[in-house]
């Protein structure tokens, strides 16, 4: 027996608009509680600690290949990437986890050691460590006498 006041129809065209979404690749418009591929690296922040800015974000099932973290000209770049996998001989009907491929770029401040940037990837998590540049300090200048 069907409630007189469930609309079915709202509902299976619900589904069909999100299963659209998924599998056109298209992302989703956030009304699902999902994340679309641009919020991926949204999460992300700094922390200031030990003498450097540690910047850390969950990438799930990015691998090390997947992922590219380069310095040019101040520049920090993290370019992250995760493909559909479906196994072999097997058709994707339906899948919450989406395939990504995400870019985002951050101007390093003077700071910024860049020569000690280190990156690392442990269970799904990108950390990386940007060291500060040691403070100049006050040096005393002899005057000579002539």
């Amino acid at each position: 027996m069907l409630v007189p006041w469930f609309d079915v129809d709202g509902v299976l065209a619900e589904v069909n608009a999100l299963s659209r979404q998924i599998l056109d690749n298209r992302g989703l418009d956030g009304r699902h509680g999902l994340r679309s591929a641009e919020d991926v690296l949204v999460g992300a922040g700094f922390v200031d600690r030990d003498g450097a800015w540690v910047w850390t974000s969950d990438l799930p099932g990015v691998s090390k290949d997947d992922l590219k973290v380069t310095v040019e000209n101040g520049v920090l770049t993290i370019a992250a990437k995760r493909a559909l996998t479906v196994p072999e001989g097997r058709t994707a009907r339906h899948g919450e986890r989406l395939p990504f491929d995400v870019r985002r770029s951050l101007a390093l401040p003077e700071s910024v050691d860049v020569d000690g940037i280190a990156a690392s990837l442990d269970d799904g998590v990108l950390t990386l460590r940007l060291p500060k540049k040691p403070r100049a300090q006050p040096r005393s200048i002899q005057v000579r006498v002539e």
